[in-house]
């Protein structure tokens, strides 16, 4: 969930960030909410914080996540189906999930499950930022910014796309609701786009001669690992999670344990460059950006 501003020079929650991009377009004290993809209940809750006479419901296949809900009147949990779905909602959010389903069947659904004036707010991953993100396994579709702007125009509804500077790799869009569907579509030449993005990355990659650590346990560091087939020492992350000791069957390091000679291989991109220049200052070893 954490994400480092380079703007702030400071992490943040980044539904947080979100939340506060939201409540630009709250109309009342008591909003209905319904999050698709509800997980822990961290986004709800703290919706619930801002506008604690709202009402809240959260929406997941994973039955467990219902542990997490509030014991308050203002919330429930969905589970299984999307038909399970009951009543109207001022506004439905699709926060990184909406990789997992069918996006174009399921609007007509969520259309009838508008307040007037409701709206439907998505972020996924922008591709044409983070191409590698386009080859993470575990999604059965893909979306990008004008795949969407088919979709909801073709299903009656106006697209409006919402810039973060904290957010930058992020596609954020809000829909609402209108009668005129539009059968026209706009060209979308994204895959290729992120498809050359990659083929350079990688050129990029097979040009390192000597590399012993990759920063990361992300896709990511995945990628970088999987073109190299560099006999590294490990990975590097600033955030031990406990438990885990491992990534790709290699040990995962702080970077505190560099030497001045070791070679650190960073997969980024313009707008994070920062974050090499910020590792640099804080630890030994030499940092090899690619963008």
């Amino acid at each position: 969930h954490i994400v480092f501003s380079n703007h702030l020079n400071k992490s943040f929650n980044r539904q947080d960030i979100t939340l506060n991009i939201i409540k630009k377009y709250v109309k009342n004290k008591k909003p209905s909410i319904l999050d698709i993809g509800c997980n822990d209940f961290y986004f709800l809750k703290k919706f619930n914080e801002r506008y604690p006479l709202g009402n809240y419901a959260g929406f997941d296949i994973v039955r467990e996540f219902k542990k997490f809900m509030p014991n308050r009147k203002n919330f429930k949990f969905i589970h299984g189906n999307l038909q399970k779905i009951k009543g109207k909602f001022d506004i439905i959010t699709i926060l990184h999930c909406i990789y997992f389903f069918d996006f174009k069947k399921k609007l007509d659904f969520l259309k009838t499950k508008l307040n007037k004036n409701g709206f439907i707010f998505i972020s996924i991953e922008d591709y044409t930022k983070t191409p590698v993100s386009f080859l993470q396994p575990d999604r059965n579709y893909h979306y990008t910014e004008k795949s969407l702007l088919n979709i909801s125009r073709s299903k009656g509804f106006t697209y409006k796309k919402i810039k973060s500077k904290h957010l930058f790799q992020e596609l954020m869009i809000i829909l609402k609701s209108y009668k005129k569907k539009s059968i026209k579509s706009v060209k979308d030449v994204a895959l290729n786009k992120i498809i050359n993005s990659l083929k350079k990355i990688k050129a990029k990659l097979l040009k390192q001669k000597k590399i012993d650590y990759i920063l990361g346990i992300t896709s990511k560091a995945a990628f970088c690992d999987e073109i190299t087939k560099k006999n590294i020492k490990g990975f590097l992350n600033e955030a031990i999670i406990p438990g885990v000791k491992n990534f790709r069957g290699r040990k995962i390091y702080h970077p505190r344990i560099l030497n001045k000679d070791d070679n650190v291989l960073v997969l980024t991109n313009t707008e994070v460059s920062e974050t090499v220049k910020r590792l640099k200052k804080k630890y030994k070893g030499n940092f090899i950006a690619i963008k």
